[in-house]
């Protein structure tokens, strides 16, 4: 009876050992309910995709090294930088402080908080832009991304299910995540 009742409290409020096993149901309502931002600068348009891809999770760690020269990753209680961004990574929020000095904190649904995010550079609308990925636990099943622009103004930040991410690239001046049934392509306005 005991073990049952464990058992059962471990999918109430999460469980697991060093990191394996499921966020809680709370945790992940909460990040399916995540009302995240779009400025009027974006464009987001969904259609259906035909690609087969062999990508895995363990891949998804490395989703924006191979289309971006400039990527890396950011561990939980430290920072990194990047061009002129400089991303710090705390257990409630991602601080990004830009080239100007001007400082955002992303607050961040807690399933998102436990792994190191990636980030690289692109080009959208003609100015340099910061993109932030990071993905809960596979039984989540949900990733994070986060748009910025150089001065400090934030583009969009939105919670997609992980299945849409197989692969990010650029084409025609537009960030592009596809999977195997849709692509999503995000454009941003010249200011």
């Amino acid at each position: 009876m005991c073990a049952v009742f464990a058992g059962a409290g471990c999918s109430i409020i999460g469980g697991g050992i060093a990191g394996a096993g499921w966020d809680s149901v709370w945790a992940r309502r909460s990040a399916e309910n995540y009302v995240g931002f779009s400025s009027p600068r974006v464009e987001i348009k969904t259609e259906a995709s035909t690609i087969h891809s062999g990508l895995t999770w363990s891949e998804f760690n490395s989703l924006l090294s191979s289309p971006f020269p400039q990527h890396g990753t950011v561990n939980p209680n430290q920072s990194a930088r990047l061009a002129n961004w400089e991303i710090l990574l705390r257990p409630a929020h991602v601080q990004i402080t830009f080239p100007d000095g001007a400082k955002l904190d992303e607050p961040l649904p807690s399933v998102f908080r436990a792994r190191p995010f990636q980030f690289a550079a692109c080009t959208l609308g003609g100015e340099p832009i910061l993109i932030l990925l990071n993905r809960a636990r596979a039984t989540t099943g949900l990733c994070f991304l986060g748009l910025y622009t150089r001065d400090g103004n934030r583009l969009l930040t939105r919670v997609f299910p992980r299945r849409a991410f197989w692969m990010v690239h650029t084409m025609q001046d537009a960030l592009v995540i596809e999977s195997d049934k849709q692509r999503i392509t995000i454009r941003m306005s010249k200011k």
